[in-house]
């Protein structure tokens, strides 16, 4: 995908547009109380391009930081955990299934490996421990299950 259809998508989706508004609404109402207070209460003619810059600014610097958030994300997602084709790997098959152990009550579940994708949280289906991974683990499955992820077991 291109960087600014990555972009595009990336402020299109996942909420960012209603947070943004919301970020907008509040912020923008705040300083248009601020700075056109007096023309809103009629001492002053109103501004109106003022007016809708204002709410303008706070939902792109609101847009642009989820956008830039994502994108950093998704880069550090990418190189700790690139994708991997489900294909023989030095002659042996890749494991697409994992034990999943939760430290805190024991539970043992088999869990589908992700293929193009890093898994951060686990939720326990026993206890709704939330499982997070360690440092220098890309992954939950890297640290809490019997079999790391595909890429893990290409090195």
């Amino acid at each position: 995908m291109s960087p600014l259809g990555r972009v595009i998508r990336f402020s299109l989706s996942d909420g960012v547009p209603l947070r943004s508004g919301c970020v907008a609404l509040v912020v923008g109402t705040i300083l248009n109380l601020i700075n056109q207070g007096d023309a809103i209460f009629g001492t002053t003619p109103v501004n109106w391009i003022k007016i809708v810059l204002t709410y303008l600014v706070p939902y792109a610097v609101s847009t642009y930081g989820a956008v830039s958030y994502r994108i950093v994300e998704a880069i550090g997602m990418s190189k700790c955990c690139p994708s991997t084709p489900l294909q023989e790997t030095r002659g042996n098959r890749i494991v697409l299934d994992s034990l999943m152990t939760c430290p805190h009550c024991g539970t043992a579940k088999m869990e589908r490996l992700p293929v193009d994708a890093c898994l951060i949280v686990y939720k326990c289906s026993s206890c709704a421990a939330l499982l997070r991974p360690k440092p220098g683990d890309c992954c939950v499955f890297c640290f809490y299950g019997s079999v790391p992820r595909p890429p893990a077991q290409a090195v």
